[in-house]
């Protein structure tokens, strides 16, 4: 229920307000600085919630993980494999925009082009993976959450954040404003009744999500390139 009334009406505010931001073109530090004031709302929203789980989820999580403490040492070691986490997911990413345009260059097709394809599908695939898993182990609500949420993010912080660097702005072209985006924000309102329609998404629908991206991805390679 906290999906329906919460994480899916924002996924569809956020890419509505993208559009609505990116229709002339250029993306300000003001614009950014809207999304990014957005995502610290949502933020909140969800540690607000959170605080008023009911007794049953919090005794779950209790018997889950119990009032264990970390030690120091303990401490430490978590610290040390956060920090080595963050210098390996840094060093990826560079490499990852570096590949990604050579590939451009070599193929002769836009930056956009590569960012939609390989670059999203590349940068989803540790999503797609942890949330097959967690479907498999029954935590189905982390697997939701971990799609909704990210999703709610990539739009309103990391797209928020990043426009407060360039003086002049980030560009947008304009097949993104007037393809991309759009069918960013088609997906987000057909999940409306897809999710309320007996709060399950079946094998067919899911099997119609996968057919609509394959037929997505092929419009891009046979248009854009």
């Amino acid at each position: 229920m906290q999906t329906l009334r919460l994480e899916l009406p924002v996924i569809v505010i956020a890419s509505a307000t993208l559009l609505v931001l990116a229709w002339d073109g250029v993306l300000s530090r003001l614009e950014g600085l809207m999304l990014v004031a957005m995502g610290a709302a949502f933020t909140l929203a969800v540690i607000r919630v959170a605080r008023r789980e009911s007794i049953g989820v919090k005794l779950e999580f209790a018997r889950e993980f119990g009032r264990r403490r970390l030690t120091s040492r303990q401490a430490l070691s978590e610290m040390l494999m956060l920090a080595i986490g963050i210098v390996v997911i840094v060093t990826g990413a560079d490499w990852l925009v570096d590949g990604a345009v050579a590939l451009a260059r070599l193929w002769r097709v836009s930056d956009a082009f590569i960012g939609l394809t390989i670059v999203a599908i590349g940068t989803s695939a540790p999503e797609l993976v942890t949330a097959i898993i967690s479907t498999l182990r029954g935590e189905r609500d982390i697997a939701m959450g971990n799609l909704i949420g990210s999703s709610v993010y990539n739009i309103l912080v990391i797209l928020g954040v990043t426009c407060l660097f360039p003086a002049d702005g980030i560009e947008v072209g304009g097949h993104l404003v007037r393809i991309d985006i759009p069918v960013m924000l088609g997906v987000a309102l057909l999940c409306i009744p897809v999710f309320i329609s007996g709060r399950r998404i079946s094998r067919l629908e899911g099997s119609f999500f996968v057919g609509a991206y394959a037929a997505y991805l092929a419009y891009l390679i046979i248009q854009r390139t």
